[in-house]
């Protein structure tokens, strides 16, 4: 810290930036860009080098930097494209673009302290926004190693002067330790500051953010899901765990059917908890789910669900859903009954799930005709067309023909390949082209399990089935079991061996090379510490907060935790200013060399002259021999301090204290000798000027 202040009281004025010092800023600058790398496009990119490469330029001496008409018409262009590119929305996505370009913008203007101080705030900032789209372990470390550099620019910048940066400044050092004094006020406000509600719920331009499942499905959509391996969410079962054959998610249900696509209802009323009941416990599935943001209101749990967390509840048509969008990571608790108590559907109910247009797949519909003259119970029916779809030869395929505007008739009677959607829609459609209630539910089926114990399911293990009323419940029916059982026993990859096109556009996903065993290793153990660091980290939202302080600390209300962290802000502060100045303190001076420096002002003041680099053997030899009243102290002295000097053994406390003992004796026996008149003192200039006269 002394070394930090000596250097930075001569940089009082404006400077340009060394080499060293912009080389820092620029990476510091650069380290914080990696959050945003997911979600812009690449000309933004192209463009973002261009100006790097400008700005190379200018260091070098090969360019200028450019005037202000040109960096007000870059500024438009750039302000032009951006809005553009976003389709001239406010969004998330368009105002940290926005921001990333003005500071890219802000390189070709890098020249004083002043700039680089500007931009270095502005690489804080933006790092910070990158944790509005992802808040991974890794970008974490990334912020970590961000915030490191950024400090270690700054102090640079503080510390350069006119003849550039000081060598040997410790900036990463220093840095360091700014940080680690710190981490105590992080760690309380991490606990104690309330955790409030997400303040970036604002729309995104894209979808690029979130990726899942949406209100209105075509076929095609579940297949385009399947291309990507974004985490979905987890699972962490306690007690029992269900078969994989029995891992259904239920997300949305999908009942309004338009001729070519189906959508939910708009209904999104919570119905109150259901009256306690007590359960086997082999009839109860109850587990913790970490949801990663969808932007939607729905969750996501296996059926029969019992809602365990405060805010979410079950829908009238038996989905488990929060009252808000999930903006941000959500965790909840939830448990699922696996014997449903009989119900009955109201008459506008029904009606609303035998529902289909006039017209369209007339083939389709004579065909339910038919079959439901042979079996006319629902499940009967039912177990007749998954008769059908086990007895033809459907194949399950990313890439289905495109079928035309009778697509369920070429789908069940040509074509016949399809993925899970198309199944799933031609069986609600002929049950309620014969009046037999049914719905397609749309989520997710099976998940890999870890060595932690808990579920990861992705997006490429997205689902769609049916559910056919049968007089007292819902009853779950899924073609795909029967066309490509593999897919529902081990999942999407090895339903897809043949056709090799699982993950096919998504070439660089560790998930397509799960056969190489590092790779999967490696893979498996970075989704561990993801795992862990979202449990125990990005989990701890307002309820659990509350938990802790109530257990830890006995604290009921809030405002006593707000005043805590108060507390412990003033005390760091008085903390850290302490230690400022105890590192900033004087340092104590060596007893024997003040010992030696006052022996020394004591013989010049008697006239003894000393010159400049005399050692304290010769001076004591000296006193030993001219100095009778001293001598022997001198000898004394001198024979302690040789051995002090030269013998290492001899170099111990004792014999230090001894030494410094024997330097005041000398100095107090030399005073003695003036003050008893044994030699005269020293004549000042003004007293030898008095015996002077002209020659």
């Amino acid at each position: 810290m002394k070394f930090w202040s000596e250097h930075t009281a001569a940089a009082a004025v404006d400077t340009s930036m060394p080499g060293r010092t912009l080389l820092l800023i620029l990476v510091a600058f650069v380290s914080s860009l990696s959050a945003h790398t997911l979600y812009l496009p690449l000309w933004f990119w192209g463009s973002a080098v261009l100006v790097l490469a400008w700005r190379a330029g200018v260091w070098l001496g090969y360019l200028h930097f450019p005037r202000l008409p040109v960096r007000i018409l870059v500024l438009i262009l750039v302000t032009g494209s951006v809005v553009v590119a976003t389709g001239a929305s406010v969004s998330l996505e368009s105002s940290t673009a926005f921001l990333l370009a003005t500071a890219f913008l802000k390189l070709l203007e890098l020249a004083k302290r002043r700039d680089a101080i500007v931009l270095l705030l502005l690489t804080l900032f933006i790092q910070a926004t990158g944790f509005l789209y992802t808040q991974g372990i890794l970008i974490t470390l990334n912020g970590i190693v961000t915030v490191w550099l950024t400090s270690a620019a700054m102090l640079s910048v503080q510390a350069t002067h006119r003849r550039g940066v000081p060598e040997g400044l410790p900036v990463f050092r220093q840095a360091a330790w700014l940080m680690v004094m710190a981490l105590p006020l992080m760690l309380v406000a991490y606990l104690l500051f309330p955790r409030l509600g997400p303040l970036w719920s604002v729309p995104l331009q894209t979808q690029s953010a979130f990726t899942g499942l949406s209100h209105s499905m075509s076929p095609g959509d579940i297949s385009s899901l399947s291309e990507s391996d974004k985490l979905a969410f987890r699972v962490m079962f306690s007690g029992q765990k269900p078969p994989r054959q029995s891992l259904y998610w239920r997300a949305l249900v999908l009942s309004d059917y338009d001729g070519r696509a189906w959508h939910t209802r708009d209904q999104k009323r919570l119905l109150p908890a259901p009256v306690q009941q007590t359960f086997q416990a082999s009839e109860l599935y109850s587990y913790d789910v970490i949801a990663e943001p969808t932007g939607q209101s729905f969750l996501f749990s296996l059926e029969g669900v019992r809602a365990g967390t405060q805010g979410t509840g079950v829908t009238t048509e038996g989905v488990l859903a929060s009252a808000r969008p999930l903006m941000q990571r959500f965790r909840y608790q939830a448990v699922s009954v696996t014997t449903e108590a009989p119900t009955l559907l109201t008459d506008e109910q029904r009606r609303h799930y035998q529902s289909l247009p006039e017209r369209g797949n007339p083939q389709v519909r004579q065909w339910a005709a038919d079959l439901v003259q042979q079996h006319p119970e629902a499940t009967d029916f039912a177990a007749a067309v998954m008769g059908y779809f086990a007895s033809e030869p459907f194949v399950y395929t990313l890439n289905p023909p495109v079928y035309g505007r009778e697509d369920i008739d070429e789908l069940m009677f040509q074509g016949q390949r399809g993925f899970c959607a198309h199944f799933a829609s031609a069986m609600v459609f002929a049950a309620r082209s014969v009046g037999i209630p049914a719905r397609i539910i749309t989520g997710y089926q099976g998940g890999e399990w870890s060595s932690e114990g808990y579920l990861s399911v992705r997006q490429y293990d997205a689902h769609a089935w049916a559910e056919i009323w049968d007089g007292s419940r819902w009853q779950r029916y899924d073609p795909t079991a029967v066309i490509a059982p593999e897919r529902i026993r081990t999942g999407l990859e090895e339903a897809l061996n043949e056709e090799g096109s699982f993950l096919q556009q998504n070439l660089l996903s560790p998930h397509r090379y799960r056969h190489v065993q590092w790779v999967n290793r490696l893979r498996q153990q970075m989704e561990n510490l993801n795992y862990q660091w979202t449990r125990w980290v990005l989990s701890y939202d307002g309820q659990r907060q509350m938990n802790f302080l109530r257990n830890r600390f006995g604290i009921e209300d809030i405002t006593r935790a707000v005043y805590w962290l108060a507390a412990a802000l003033v005390i760091t502060m008085v903390v850290a200013s302490l230690a400022l100045w105890w590192s900033q303190r004087p340092k104590a001076k060596d007893a024997l060399l003040v010992e030696w420096q006052s022996l020394r002002d004591q013989a010049r003041r008697l006239g003894i002259e000393i010159a400049d680099g005399e050692s304290p053997l010769t001076l004591l030899q000296r006193l030993s021999a001219t100095e009778p009243p001293v001598a022997d102290l001198a000898a004394a002295a001198r024979s302690l301090a040789e051995q002090h000097l030269y013998a290492g053994d001899s170099d111990t406390p004792k014999n230090r204290a001894r030494l410094i003992e024997l330097l005041r004796q000398v100095r107090r026996a030399l005073g003695k000798s003036s003050t008893n008149g044994l030699r005269p003192v020293a004549e000042t200039a003004t007293a030898r000027d008095v015996h002077k006269r002209t020659v």
